[in-house]
């Protein structure tokens, strides 16, 4: 009996050590972001009330005057130390993106100096661990588009650079185009160096191409090829909290269906305008280049004449 006995209290220990690391192994599910109300603060915070400054059951960005999604997923998810606290973290990437109370305006408004309180960073850090899945960033409005906000992606771009993202002209146009805007804002674009810009709502149908010639972007199915390029940017669609839209609906189902074509090149089935005019220009500096060398040939080397003997044997 004593043996049984010792048998089943290790037993019973060891029972308790799985349970305790499936416990600390399970993830938290990510509270909907619709959830932020002053009833969902008070369960963290308990004597919250609807005049409570800071305001979190209220998303609302001082940039925009508008609700901001990203901090209102943050918000719901209680990416705040205390409940005294005016610094809030995104879920997506705390140490860089944050927001602070504004007492004077009464709302939100993007900071640099939140992120400087190491102890708050990695409070939000833990929380993003924990959490099984993470919530989608509000995507960059096209009006945002500039060299700084460039910049954020590439640190050393400049007005000078090439191609030029910042600039969102069409070739022909004497006007930004709107949809372009909003994906050079949002960086759908694979590096600093990448000459193909793609539609975040239909990046497998349509792409721009930049023009270094006239300065400018045209609509280009070659890029369309470019399977990372194209991949790197259905990671970016799917981080963004976009609207969904029968253009963005049609778009994720062709992901799930279609495979993206292999970049064949010039001699691809599917040859595109763009293609063709690089062939026809192939072939006619190589149709110059072969008539120059025989005319060469022609002139300085002396013809061979075969000098048959007449005389009679």
């Amino acid at each position: 009996e004593a043996k049984k006995e010792a048998a089943n209290k290790i037993k019973s220990k060891l029972c308790e050590s799985e349970v305790a690391k499936v416990e600390k192994t399970k993830c938290k599910e990510l509270v909907p972001k619709e959830m932020l109300s002053v009833a969902h603060i008070q369960e963290r915070c308990p004597s919250y009330k609807l005049q409570s400054k800071p305001s979190f059951h209220r998303a609302i960005t001082c940039e925009t005057a508008t609700e901001n999604l990203e901090l209102k997923a943050s918000l719901s998810n209680y990416a705040f130390v205390d409940c005294s606290s005016w610094c809030i973290y995104s879920l997506n990437n705390p140490s860089e993106i944050s927001w602070i109370w504004d007492t004077t305006k009464e709302c939100w408004t993007s900071t640099n100096s939140c992120p400087t309180f190491p102890d708050e960073v990695q409070y939000a850090s833990d929380l993003k661990k924990k959490l099984c899945n993470l919530p989608c960033q509000a995507p960059l409005p096209a009006s945002s588009l500039s060299i700084s906000s460039i910049q954020k992606k590439c640190p050393n771009y400049s007005s000078s650079h090439s191609p030029q993202y910042h600039n969102a002209q069409i070739c022909g146009s004497t006007s930004s185009n709107e949809e372009l805007s909003f994906s050079l804002a949002n960086h759908a674009f694979l590096n600093c160096d990448s000459e193909c810009v793609y539609s975040i709502e239909t990046p497998m149908d349509k792409s721009w191409k930049w023009e270094t010639k006239n300065n400018c972007w045209k609509i280009s199915k070659t890029c369309l090829k470019n399977k990372i390029e194209t991949e790197n940017v259905f990671k970016i669609q799917q981080s963004l909290c976009l609207k969904p839209t029968s253009s963005l609906i049609e778009s994720l189902k062709k992901q799930r269906e279609t495979p993206i074509p292999e970049d064949t090149g010039l001699w691809g089935d599917e040859m595109t305008q763009i293609d063709a005019i690089e062939m026809y220009e192939m072939f006619s500096y190589l149709s110059i280049g072969f008539f120059i060398v025989f005319a060469l040939i022609h002139c300085f080397v002396p013809p061979k004449y075969e000098i048959k003997s007449n005389k009679l044997d």
